[in-house]
């Protein structure tokens, strides 16, 4: 996902996600889909003044979907739609990643040489809590200011905005970004979990319906469920489709409008008003368990009770991987920590010793690792064997891949929760 596309394309519209999370926006130009945050531009207004059939020009990158993301717009009739530049200077990221690690390692000195009580404690968590906020900022500012996607959106803006179009797609041109874009498709689409006879079982008891029209009255509430770190925040949508009254609950993550969008992969769901929409309802109880977007072609595949997304597990595998990886890690840092508070230097007995240690604690977070995957992928496969809610996704799943297909798109469908 490490290409960079450049577009001269008639403007079709500019949609706002549903009142009041307009902060989300969609571009239509020609037949490609662009998505926006609307706070990482200096003037967004710019995008509100285009006109349909005006010609744009556009500096994007590919999701795995198939569609884009933008991160700059010329238009000449109306100005330039450019990126907040606040932030970006290498320099105040170096200092705020220096500021950081200082902060954080002021709180480990003073958490295993001080003594202190309890208010201290207090304030040198709150220190180590910023300090790990500067890091990562500064971290994340470092990374974006010397990737090179970065310095190619700069530079192909600085080139249109002085008169220099020369660095928009040929049709070889065109034709090798959407090759790239199609394998890169395809590779996420091997990722998905396969259909197998275990997951069609009860597919005879699955009553599916669908229904056609335009979203209308729609409105958002948002809220969370949980507390601390078992928080989620969600979107609760709530429309007219056909005179029938839906609503339709969507988790999603509150910091991916801080996340820099050359990170991005995968945009989030996305609806407004007046979309045309062909939606699957569960024929049991009427809820929404698929929904085609006609307008923009996106497909979403909604998951319910236990049921958990493929990438989603994926995720979660590697986050939990990566969290055993601090226990062997850990016991280490404790071993040059005595060593260390005792002035002398280790000799081999006491390298082998650490050495034992490390192998020990390794060996007993790889058994924690395993046994989390086992007990997952056993009960996984508990679900979808002998409940009907596998067979109804899978269903679903082959409805929304025949939707991608017969508007010639990947079949890619995003799994929402």
């Amino acid at each position: 996902m490490k290409n960079v596309c450049f577009f001269d394309l008639p403007f079709v519209r500019h949609d706002k996600h549903a009142e009041p999370e307009t902060n989300y926006r969609r571009i239509l130009a020609g037949d490609k889909v662009f998505w926006m945050y609307a706070k990482q531009f200096e003037d967004i207004s710019v995008a509100e003044k285009l006109t349909e059939g005006e010609r744009v020009y556009i500096g994007a990158h590919p999701l795995a979907d198939g569609t884009f993301w933008l991160h700059w717009l010329v238009a000449p009739d109306h100005g330039t739609l450019q990126p907040v530049t606040k932030g970006t200077d290498k320099a105040r990221n170096a200092l705020k990643t220096l500021i950081g690690t200082l902060l954080m390692g002021a709180f480990g000195y003073v958490f295993f040489n001080l003594s202190f009580g309890i208010i201290i404690f207090l304030l040198m968590l709150i220190a180590f809590i910023i300090g790990a906020w500067f890091f990562c900022s500064g971290v994340q500012g470092l990374l974006v200011s010397s990737s090179k996607r970065t310095h190619r959106l700069q530079e192909g803006l600085r080139r249109v905005q002085a008169g220099d179009l020369s660095l928009f797609h040929t049709q070889n041109d065109l034709q090798t970004t959407i090759a790239a874009q199609q394998k890169n498709i395809q590779a996420v689409v091997k990722t998905a979990k396969p259909q197998t006879p275990d997951n069609m079982i009860h597919a005879d008891q699955v009553i599916l319906s669908t229904l056609q029209g335009e979203i209308r009255s729609l409105s958002v509430t948002t809220g969370f469920t949980g507390t601390g770190k078992s928080r989620r925040d969600y979107r609760d949508y709530q429309f007219l489709c056909e005179g029938v009254l839906f609503t339709f609950r969507c988790y999603y993550n509150t910091f991916s409008e801080d996340v820099n969008p050359i990170f991005y992969r995968h945009p989030d769901f996305f609806l407004t008003e007046g979309d045309p929409m062909t939606l699957i309802l569960n024929g049991e109880n009427g809820q929404i368990v698929g929904l085609c977007n006609e307008r923009d072609g996106q497909a979403y595949l909604k998951y319910s009770g236990i049921m958990m997304p493929n990438r989603q597990m994926k995720r979660a595998y590697k986050a939990i991987g990566l969290i055993c990886l601090v226990l062997p890690l850990l016991m280490l840092f404790f071993s040059f920590h005595d060593w260390w508070q005792a002035g002398v230097m280790p000799d081999k007995w006491d390298w082998l010793k650490a050495g034992d240690m490390f192998l020990d604690c390794s060996f007993l977070s790889m058994s924690i690792f395993f046994l989390i995957m086992l007990l997952t992928e056993l009960s996984n496969g508990f679900i979808e064997k002998y409940t009907v809610t596998s067979a109804r996704i899978e269903k679903v799943r082959q409805y929304l891949v025949s939707f991608r297909s017969s508007l010639n798109k990947a079949p890619y469908i995003q799994e929402v929760t």
